[in-house]
C-alpha cells in the first residue's frame, strides 16, 4: 500500500462520515454559529499567537459547541418529519 492509497482511503472515509446527517448538520451549524472566530483566524493580520489568545478569551465556551450540537440534532430529527408532512399534504 502506497502513500497515495492511504491518502485516498482517508479522503474516502472522511467523505462517508460527512455524508451522515448529524455530522454534516453539525459541521454547518458550527460554521454558522462560530463564524466570527473562523473569520478572525483566517483574515486577521495579527500573529497566530495573538489570534489564538483572542479566540480563546472571547469565543471558546461551552455554548460554542452546545448550540451547534442542539441545532444539528433538531435539524436531523425535524427535517424528515417536515418532509413527511409536506408529502402528505
Amino acid at each position: 500500500m502506497t502513500i497515495a492509497d492511504l491518502i485516498k482511503d482517508f479522503i474516502d472515509s472522511t467523505k462517508e462520515r460527512l455524508k451522515t446527517p448529524i455530522s454534516g448538520a453539525f459541521l454547518w451549524s458550527f460554521i454558522v454559529y462560530n463564524w466570527r472566530p473562523i473569520f478572525l483566524l483566517i483574515f486577521s493580520d495579527t500573529s497566530i499567537e495573538n489570534k489564538i489568545v483572542v479566540i480563546n478569551y472571547e469565543y471558546c465556551s461551552f455554548w460554542a459547541i452546545f448550540w451547534p450540537l442542539v441545532i444539528a440534532t433538531f435539524y436531523t430529527l425535524l427535517i424528515p418529519k417536515i418532509m413527511l408532512l409536506i408529502d402528505i399534504d
